[in-house]
């Protein structure tokens, strides 16, 4: 009752003060653990970049909350490799080690999966209730709303768009306030479009009359048991000290729990043939293998100079046939190989692939604005100086890259899509533009991501993954066209969006999953 006559400002101010009585402890434990750091020159840049287009993408309030985020250490979980010798002891001590009070990891990850996927399955569960920061995300995301997400120079009335000059970034050399846009002379023929625009569309390809036979698969995901990975609660700190070297193998290996869902997703089987498309840091790599469940594993790295890493990574964590038991022969005979390749990879695989090997699990973890990387970073990215051309041509790699494995993937086999940025211009959109450009030639089917989003959902509270799910336009236009309640946006999912968050700080990471039809 007493709020109720207080100002706008008052309140504001109140809010704001106990907002800082429940944040102030984390920061002072976090102030004990990390070192307070300047951003470079690029990761101002690159930030200044994300405040101008997220900040309408996603509403001004959810985009403050994801900023402190990305500014912050992320979360890390860890990833046990389970073919370092007696590994079962180090996970069991672990196990443990209930005390509230620990810095360590505690959550079994694939354990509180399978719990509540068992309790989805039996209608017995409580759903945890998403975070007021989601609902505004969604509201956002989901509104008519005009949204502007591509600058580029581009007329209506032009018969075909010229689509290197797509450009979804202000290149680095060149920073300009959102007050100066359109004031100078050399902007005037940039216009922002968005209503009823996919990308990189060709003008006789816009019309969605075509791709009324789409369909949205619902299939059931397999939790991979063998897989272990340990997580802490949202809200609580965690201390990892460093691994243990023996024998040419760390006993673990520290992972953004956000990188494990691509492989979920991804939902591997015994025997799967599985091809990385994009292998920057080669960890969604060691994951698939540390489930035990692939026949081959085909890493393509498109930087030469990522080769020795990958290959280092990959090599410590995989089964050597020594430390194994003896029972698990499965790994043991992963066959694995390694190809740089910025090209097309088809003439790769008719001269070095056996024929016997049929890849049907696809990852196309694209290169992307990597914004997390991009802000805290002092390496190389994309918003480095002189790297403008890389930025305009970002869309064009991921939408060719998606491209390749789809025509790589064999029938019946599955392509994840993945990046690890908040952009929609490089999330929603290229899918958008791939069914736009490719039904005709591609025979393929978008999966429906709901079932995991529900089960992430129940365990909210368990794991803190705050996630978004992506209902794609397109088809909103299609089921007005068609009413088709299989496209219907309560029953469907056509993607999911891991969002960074104070108290649990992954991602972001966004997914979307095709099937290739014979």
């Amino acid at each position: 009752m007493f709020r109720s006559h207080l100002s706008s400002n008052a309140i504001f101010f109140i809010t704001f003060i106990d907002t800082l009585r429940l944040i102030f402890p984390l920061l002072l434990s976090i102030s004990s653990l990390f070192q307070l750091s300047d951003l470079n020159h690029n990761g101002r840049v690159a930030l200044a970049h994300f405040d101008h287009y997220y900040s309408e993408a996603y509403g001004p309030v959810a985009w403050r909350s994801m900023r402190i985020a990305l500014l912050m250490p992320s979360k890390k979980a860890i990833l046990y490799n389970r073919y370092f010798p007696n590994v079962s002891e180090t996970i069991s001590s672990s196990y443990n080690n209930d005390d509230n009070q620990s810095f360590l990891p505690n959550i079994n990850f694939m354990q509180t999966l399978i719990k509540h996927q068992n309790s989805l399955t039996n209608n017995v569960f409580n759903a945890d209730k998403n975070p007021n920061i989601i609902d505004e995300v969604i509201n956002v995301t989901q509104s008519d709303a005009r949204r502007r997400q591509f600058l580029t120079r581009y007329s209506p009335s032009d018969e075909t768009m010229d689509t290197t000059n797509l450009n979804e970034f202000i290149p680095s050399t060149e920073l300009i306030s959102e007050n100066e846009m359109y004031t100078r002379e050399c902007d005037t023929d940039f216009t922002f479009y968005s209503k009823d625009y996919y990308g990189m569309i060709k003008a006789d390809e816009g019309d969605s009359s075509d791709l009324q036979s789409l369909k949205v698969l619902t299939e059931e995901f397999h939790i991979p048991e063998k897989l272990c990975i340990k997580c802490s609660p949202p809200g609580r700190l965690v201390t990892i000290p460093h691994p243990t070297y023996l024998n040419g193998q760390f006993n673990f290996h520290t992972i953004d729990l956000s990188s494990v869902l691509p492989i979920l997703v991804l939902n591997l089987q015994k025997d799967d043939n599985m091809v990385n498309m994009s292998t920057f840091s080669g960890t969604k790599s060691v994951i698939a293998l540390q489930t035990g469940l692939l026949n081959r594993l085909l890493c393509v790295i498109r930087t030469p100079s990522r080769t020795t890493h990958v290959q280092q990574m990959i090599n410590t964590f995989k089964s050597s046939g020594l430390n194994s038991k003896e029972n698990d022969k499965q790994n043991n005979n992963t066959k694995i190989d390694f190809v740089y390749s910025n090209d097309e990879l088809a003439g790769y695989f008719s001269d070095n692939i056996d024929k016997d090997y049929k890849f049907n699990k696809i990852l196309v973890n694209v290169p992307c604005s990597a914004d997390r990387y991009a802000i805290t970073s002092g390496t190389t990215h994309v918003f480095e100086m002189g790297q403008a051309h890389l930025r305009a041509h970002l869309p064009k790699i991921q939408l060719n890259l998606l491209r390749q494995a789809m025509e790589l993937c064999q029938p019946n086999g599955y392509v994840v899509y993945s990046t690890s940025t908040l952009s929609p211009g490089q999330n929603q959109e290229i899918i958008q533009s791939f069914i736009l450009n490719h039904s005709k030639n591609i025979n393929f089917t978008l999966i429906n991501l709901k079932p995991l989003y529900d089960l992430l959902t129940v365990c909210y509270s368990k794991l803190g993954l705050k996630i978004i799910p992506i209902h794609l336009p397109l088809f909103d236009n299609m089921n007005e066209n068609n009413h088709n309640k299989n496209l219907s946006s309560n029953n469907t999912c056509h993607g999911l969006l891991i969002i960074p968050s104070i108290s649990c700080n992954y991602g972001p990471t966004f997914i979307v999953k095709f099937k290739r039809l014979p």
